[in-house]
């Protein structure tokens, strides 16, 4: 399954072109508007296209992920394994420097010796704060893999968290090929069932509408047959413990689940924790950590699932579906805190 993107003035432009190049097989994901320089403003069309066949079209932008494989930081031990063999060529060099009368040699020597004092002052040891964000990681699992096969998002208002679920939803269809369903309880919001429902004909999964939460396990018990079901809940605040006390007795029941509690990262550390003490009565399994494109600081994506002892599954990098999803690891978790993350750059 392939993800390509259009831009054009007008969607009707965009779908004739992608009708003209790929023909009826793919299918719209998503479509949004950008700006196009001195073209003014346009609209771009994301389509899916299953086959591996067609040749694809150069990318209308460039995405940046997060560099989920690179290595960490140089450890005390990878110094030292570095500048030993320096020290040793500089106390050469000095004794080399002592010993010769030429003082045009002694010139050259002397250049030497302070370039390579520079070579020795560019390798530093790690900062005090990756050095305690890699004790953290020693520690305790800062990440694991989402393994349920009902996901549960909750968490306060403003998180993002049906933007996540489409992207969840997306995912599942389109990168693993798998039967999603989406169900919400999410008829408080203004707007909330229609966003949701714009996102699941897009991606081609059912929506399924439970306005009692005490119906939700008799939903999910007639979804036997997807592979993923995703279940978006109403935002709360961390104060409204009788609507989180109703949530925990709808989930009750429910096998093979998994409770992600949905953050953004620019939220206070406190309020986090905040967060997770009123939710873990529903029983938080994960954390999922949205916004990162609006974020300054990422050193939370360590110290937050350290401290709280839950592993983060997911992270999201923007409002693109499914693209801004990032599935989390340690290594990735590791890098990301250290030297913040990369954000696509828009079309011009």
């Amino acid at each position: 399954m392939k993800i390509l993107k259009y831009q054009a003035g007008s969607v009707r432009e965009a779908l004739a072109q992608i009708k003209d190049e790929l023909g009826e097989g793919a299918m719209v994901v998503s479509t949004r508007d950008v700006r196009r320089g001195l073209l003014g403003k346009g609209v771009e069309v994301s389509v899916a296209l299953d086959s591996d066949d067609v040749a694809t079209p150069p990318p209308m932008s460039h995405r940046a992920s997060p560099a989920m494989g690179a290595g960490y930081s140089l450890g005390d031990a990878d110094v030292e394994r570095i500048m030993a063999p320096l020290r040793s060529e500089l106390r050469s060099l000095r004794s080399l420097l002592r010993a010769t009368s030429d003082s045009r040699q002694g010139d050259e020597i002397r250049r030497e010796v302070n370039a390579m004092r520079h070579v020795l002052e560019g390798i530093r040891t790690p900062p005090e704060q990756t050095v305690n964000l890699l004790s953290l990681v020693r520690d305790a699992p800062v990440a694991a893999a989402s393994e349920g096969r009902v996901i549960v998002l909750v968490g306060p208002t403003g998180v993002g968290k049906s933007t996540t679920i489409a992207k969840l939803a997306a995912k599942a269809v389109y990168g693993d090929h798998q039967s999603a369903a989406i169900v919400t309880l999410d008829t408080y919001r203004v707007g909330g069932e229609e966003q949701m429902r714009t996102y699941a004909n897009l991606i081609g999964a059912p929506l399924f509408v439970v306005a009692d939460p005490r119906d939700l396990p008799a939903q999910i018990d007639e979804l036997g047959e997807y592979d993923k079901v995703y279940v978006d809940t109403a935002g709360r605040s961390p104060r409204d413990i009788p609507a989180i006390r109703t949530l925990r007795g709808a989930l009750q029941g429910i096998s093979d689940m998994e409770v992600h509690l949905t953050l953004s990262l620019n939220t206070p550390n406190n309020v986090m924790d905040a967060n997770y003490r009123r939710y873990s009565e529903v029983g938080v399994n994960r954390l999922l950590f949205t916004k990162l494109d609006e974020s300054l600081e990422f050193d939370e994506l360590i110290r937050t699932p350290a401290r709280l002892e839950v592993p983060v599954s997911f992270l999201t990098t923007g409002q693109a579906v499914p693209e801004d999803l990032v599935c989390a690891t340690t290594e990735g978790l590791m890098n990301i805190a250290q030297g913040g993350v990369e954000l696509r750059a828009e079309a011009a």
